[in-house]
């Protein structure tokens, strides 16, 4: 008899979704998991997973029909429960090696299980998870979209879904989804792929589509602001002819491109921003966790390693527009007119950008690759990693943008290998 055995893994919520084995220690998971030196719990663990062998005749997993050489069973994210189940099958695998009957029956779940019922659970998930709105917003329409397929292709239930099924799915995106002006259609089938992909493991399936299979992505030219397009918004902002009932001048315009360019933060820190978040003496400022309930939908994100040192006119620029608004320390930095996070901050920048005449991808965001690019080239790509929040430096190397100016040495290099042909 071969020594097929169980197997008790952990899918962490990093880049490709890994499974990695778990250790178990005194009868229970350890924890936190460790995997190369690096730790991972709570949110950074997507769920526990059990391996196992498929057993002809016999099968432990629910609605097994055949055909697979092994099965990929899900837990939970409880490490406590994880463990249990894990005894539980474990027991009952080596006693089906043996030619005995498990001691808990194998419950087969109701037949077809509804795509309509399992998008419901699925989304009271997503809906109760630390995520961002964004993110919440993306998962549902994409399950949404999917459903819609299901249901013109006559797909009911989750049995149902096939390799063909997701194939079919592309097919159909390609038909029937509209890609925003300047956007990948590729790129976008393949991140509704990804939101569906959840989808169908949280339900336990898994995604029957290999990514070899998926729409080749299509990789856009990484972008910055140049220095003169941020010069042309900041004067634009002075140009710019504004509506009676606009709470925003011209001040105000300034100081949010100022911010944006010389912090590097992401859109939710910035709508999340308080004047609390800065040291006054030191000259510097960090992202801080802000109380529950401070604000509709607080942000999350952790702290940087390293305190962001920002020059004197951006210090004086903050100063200057907290005594403005008599705001308290406590205050956000950029609120709405009701004095709430501010969900639209991009529709400043998009104005500006227009009245400017500055073209291509405009958003807060590349802000964020801007001062990624001008840090990593005078300070290195590992300060800029810090500076940006990344864990990863391979994150960080994806927001560097070309700069504007070829180097001399390049131009130097060019000219050299096309001499002979004369001007």
């Amino acid at each position: 008899m071969s020594k097929a055995k169980v197997v008790l893994t952990a899918r962490l919520n990093t880049k490709g979704f890994p499974f990695v084995n778990v250790t178990i220690r005194r009868n229970a998971i350890e924890q936190p998991v460790e995997i190369d030196g690096k730790i991972y719990s709570g949110e950074s663990i997507q769920g526990f997973y059990v391996r196992y062998p498929h057993v002809v005749g016999n099968c432990l997993f629910p609605g097994c029909k055949g055909g697979v050489a092994r099965h990929v069973q899900p837990l939970g994210k409880d490490h406590v429960d994880a463990h249990a189940q894990f005894q539980r099958i474990e027991r009952d695998f080596t006693r089906v090696r043996e030619g005995k009957p498990p001691i808990d029956e194998v419950k087969t779940p109701p037949e077809g299980r509804s795509i309509e019922e399992a998008a419901r659970k699925f989304a009271s998930v997503i809906e109760n998870k630390q995520l961002k709105e964004r993110s919440i917003e993306s998962y549902l329409k994409s399950v949404e979209q999917f459903q819609a397929f299901c249901s013109s292709a006559n797909v009911k239930t989750l049995d149902q879904i096939t390799r063909g099924t997701i194939l079919n799915f592309v097919g159909w995106m390609k038909k029937n989804l509209e890609t925003r002006a300047g956007g990948s259609a590729q790129n976008t089938y393949r991140n509704k792929l990804k939101d569906v992909r959840v989808f169908l493991n949280e339900v336990g399936l898994g995604m029957p589509l290999k990514p070899r299979d998926w729409p080749k992505e299509v990789k856009a030219r990484k972008e910055k602001y140049s220095t003169g397009s941020v010069k042309s918004m900041l004067a634009a902002a002075d140009t710019y002819r504004r509506h009676d009932n606009c709470f925003w001048t011209p001040e105000d315009d300034k100081d949010l491109v100022h911010f944006l360019l010389k912090t590097g933060w992401r859109d939710d820190e910035i709508a999340h921003a308080q004047y609390s978040d800065i040291n006054w003496c030191n000259s510097t400022v960090n992202v801080t966790a802000k109380p529950k309930g401070t604000f509709p939908g607080p942000k999350n994100s952790s702290a940087r390693e390293r305190d962001i040192v920002i020059d004197d006119a951006l210090l004086k620029r903050l100063k200057v527009r907290q005594g403005r608004y008599a705001a308290k320390s406590n205050s956000l930095i950029f609120p709405s007119k009701a004095g709430k996070p501010n969900a639209h901050l991009i529709r400043v920048i998009q104005r500006l950008a227009k009245e400017a005449g500055v073209e291509g991808k405009i958003g807060l965001h590349k802000f964020r690759k801007t001062f990624a690019t001008m840090v990593a080239r005078e300070e290195g790509i590992e300060q800029a990693r810090i500076l940006l929040g990344h864990d990863e430096v391979e994150t960080t190397q994806r927001y560097l943008a070309a700069d504007e100016a070829a180097p001399e040495q390049d131009k130097a290099i060019v000219k050299k290998r096309f001499k002979d042909f004369g001007d």
